[in-house]
């Protein structure tokens, strides 16, 4: 890729995330009244390729590896909008969980009940307790945060047919499993 074609792809992506920002701050500020849905086809392995390119800068930033496999060709259906909020909430829970050396690992594949994105860290890990509370009102693991966010992203995927589960070792890591149906298969347009 040209470095004007770098450019190109990094300013798309860019003002890409900066539309996704202003519908989230909106789903914010009308949280008593949130946006409807948006259905779509979506290409998942472009999706998560674009999440790794945005996300890699903040593991960068801390000393963290950040790795990707991620198949060809994965799609599902469901709002995008709502799914890269999900996606970017698990990374950024394992950014922040490792240790400056450690690594963060996003997988991407099917299986026969549909489409599997997997988000493991190797940070501090939870224990069973900790993982029992996950995604109930105001838990969190972080000194400042909410634990809305995990809340919203069992009811993103959920609403999309989909679960969400965790698996995590003290001293080992976490590993967040986002199991979707998968969507129609895309067929080029002519």
């Amino acid at each position: 890729m040209s470095l004007d074609d770098r450019g190109k792809y990094y300013m798309n992506t860019a003002v890409d995330e900066l539309d996704r920002a202003e519908l989230i701050i909106s789903d914010f500020l009308n949280y008593a009244k949130p946006r409807e849905a948006r259905i779509q086809a979506i290409d998942l392995t472009l999706l998560l390729q674009n999440m790794h390119t945005l996300m890699s800068t903040m593991s960068t930033m801390r000393g963290i590896l950040m790795h990707t496999f991620i198949d060809e060709g994965l799609s599902i259906t469901g709002d995008q909008v709502k799914l890269k909020q999900v996606i970017i909430n698990l990374i950024k829970n394992a950014i922040e969980a490792t240790p400056n050396g450690g690594s963060v690992e996003i997988r991407a594949y099917r299986q026969e009940e549909g489409m599997h994105v997997e988000i493991a860290d190797t940070g501090a890990g939870m224990t069973e307790e900790q993982l029992g509370k996950l995604g109930s009102v105001s838990h969190t693991t972080k000194a400042s945060g909410s634990g809305v966010g995990l809340m919203d992203a069992y009811q993103i995927i959920h609403g999309m047919g989909g679960r969400l589960s965790f698996e995590s070792a003290v001293g080992v890591g976490t590993k967040a499993t986002i199991r979707l149906p998968a969507g129609e298969k895309q067929t080029p347009k002519s």
